[in-house]
């Protein structure tokens, strides 16, 4: 029996609690965001990390506020450390996240779930398992995001060779043999999935990041398969912003519902710098909002900001501190 509990705020619900799997044979964590009805666009599988939990986007990103922007849908499974793979001495856990889980959201939920409207996305494992389940069933995702992904599983299992504990983890995952199947293997799936429509994929990783050489490799080979629209790269790489931007100076009093910010310029370029600026705007905004709410229900007596702790990140900390 499934069982969740949540509130609802801003147009937005959010959902905490355990879903009962049939394919785990045991009930599991699941997070879910929900926008209003008249607003959903599209639903989004969000996967996590390694060394994370179901619960990690909610805790250190901004994702509510993305998925009431944009109309998603948003549901966080709970795969512990699996790799988004049916475990050899364990759970199937991939095929619960790409069989069992949608279809119990769409006999329960009133989301937009055909391939025209489902997306995935994940970090690191979670990266992993977002390609994974976009070039397994390219047919079923309209898109598909991969952050700071762990691409190559026989890179990871070469570097941690020596490492008794994960070598013990791996064998439980692929069996003794520690071989890599087809399954699991990106490119091999990306070079079937090519013979066919292949949804978006966007891959990430800052380059400064361990990671940053396998994401290159992986991007150059779905090119060499032509996965990718060379014109559109050509005009990304080449991309220059041409319009203008209109704004009232910093620290001026405005009224609610006043236009703060105005984008003129084609609509591509438009999009593509609105995406920042609503990034930058918004989270100002709302600490600048909340401050002044405390401020206010302390009535004169000094309040201190410890905001920088628990943000999402060093830079979120910085610019909360200063609104």
């Amino acid at each position: 029996m499934s069982a969740f509990s949540g509130a609802f705020s801003s147009g937005i619900a959010n959902l905490s609690g355990v879903f009962t799997s049939g394919a785990l044979n045991m009930s599991t964590h699941l997070h879910i965001i929900l926008p209003e009805p008249d607003k959903m666009r599209g639903t989004l599988l969000l996967l996590h990390g390694l060394k994370g939990g179901s619960e990690d986007w909610q805790r250190k990103t901004s994702i509510e506020r993305y998925a009431a922007e944009y109309g998603l849908a948003v549901f966080m499974p709970e795969v512990q450390r699996s790799w988004y793979i049916d475990m050899k001495f364990g759970l199937p856990y991939f095929t619960y996240v790409s069989e069992e889980l949608p279809a119990w959201i769409a006999s329960q939920f009133r989301v937009p779930i055909d391939p025209k409207h489902l997306y995935v996305a994940g970090l690191s494992m979670g990266g992993f398992g977002a390609l994974k389940l976009a070039l397994t069933h390219p047919d079923r995702f309209a898109g598909c995001m991969s952050l700071s992904p762990r691409l190559y599983l026989r890179d990871r299992l070469e570097q941690k060779k020596d490492e008794l504990q994960d070598r013990k983890e791996w064998k439980a995952i692929l069996g003794d043999d520690l071989i890599v199947g087809p399954e699991n293997d990106l490119e091999l799936l990306a070079e079937a999935a090519a013979k066919g429509p292949v949804p978006r994929i966007y891959l990430a990783c800052g380059t400064e990041d361990s990671l940053s050489p396998a994401r290159v490799r992986m991007r150059d080979y779905l090119r060499s398969l032509g996965i990718f629209d060379e014109e559109f790269l050509s005009y990304l790489a080449s991309f220059r912003f041409t319009g203008d931007i209109y704004a009232i100076p910093e620290g001026t009093v405005i009224f609610p519902h006043e236009p703060m910010i105005k984008v003129v310029a084609p609509i591509m370029e438009a999009q593509l710098v609105e995406t920042a600026i609503l990034n930058i705007m918004n989270h100002q905004c709302l600490i600048a909002t909340k401050a002044a709410r405390v401020c206010h229900a302390a009535r004169g007596d000094v309040v201190m900001e410890f905001g920088l702790r628990r943000a999402q990140g060093p830079d979120a900390g910085t610019y909360g501190a200063r609104a």
